[in-house]
């Protein structure tokens, strides 16, 4: 896991019980994001942000701080986070964060003098209301909740729904 992990000392404008924000991440580009935003550890799990236990709790282990705020971005890592934040020396709290998009935006919002609590009710009070369209090519042929989909015809899917599909893309995102 070190390989894919960057972590971030800035103790200038902290308080000893400010919080410090981990996320799991999908690409140097937003590992930059996330890292410019406040986050002190970053984990590139490439396309599938699926860390093992061990590997969240050594992320977590390498943040300076006590507090810490985790980010999973991805439904599927959730189960794992929660168990590392069981297991974890730290006070290590769950953001259920989907996905990179809910991710982004909590990072935004995060804000590293605060405790943790006051930091963990601000942004997760915001998850409901932060929602991803994806836009992509099909690899193949499909029907999904009932809507045909064509190999090589373009998508935007929302919450596992199809919202529309076609041969352009700016057409889909209009």
């Amino acid at each position: 896991m070190a390989d894919g992990m960057t972590t971030q000392s800035s103790s200038l404008g902290r308080e000893t019980n400010a919080a410090s924000l981990a996320a799991l991440v999908s690409g140097s580009g937003i590992s930059k994001l996330f890292t410019e935003m406040g986050a002190s550890a970053v984990w590139d799990g490439g396309g599938t942000l699926m860390p093992s236990v061990s590997e969240i709790l050594d992320m977590v282990d390498k943040v300076t701080g006590e507090d810490v705020i985790f980010m999973p971005n991805n439904k599927n890592a959730i189960p794992a986070s929660r168990e590392a934040a069981k297991l974890s020396k730290k006070n290590m709290i769950i953001l259920p964060s989907e996905n990179l998009a809910q991710g982004l935006e909590c990072a935004a919002e995060f804000q590293s003098n605060l405790d943790i609590e006051s930091n963990f009710r601000n942004v997760n009070e915001l998850l409901p209301f932060i929602k991803m369209i994806a836009i992509f090519s099909a690899s193949r042929s499909t029907s999904i909740n009932g809507k045909k989909v064509y190999a090589g015809e373009i998508v935007a899917m929302q919450d596992d729904s199809i919202l529309g599909s076609g041969p352009n893309a700016v057409d889909l995102l209009v």
